[in-house]
């Protein structure tokens, strides 16, 4: 499933987004987060994450967002 399709409510204790997030655009990601928030139990972890640096852009045919 693609993280924009979760729609889960209070279900996961805790989501791995290992560099799995950081390609979406920078307007689509804080919805994302959201939707990971609201799939989580309470007391749930999210553990994400991103590259450093200032790039934005397709490098390699990929999407980047810094």
């Amino acid at each position: 499933m693609l993280f924009e399709e979760l729609s889960e409510i209070e279900t996961y204790h805790g989501i791995w987004a290992c560099s799995s997030i950081l390609h979406l655009p920078m307007v689509e990601l804080a919805g994302v987060m959201r939707k990971m928030l609201v799939a989580l139990k309470e007391n749930g972890i999210i553990y994400t994450s991103f590259k450093y640096g200032t790039f934005a852009g397709k490098r390699n045919g990929r999407q980047e967002v810094r």
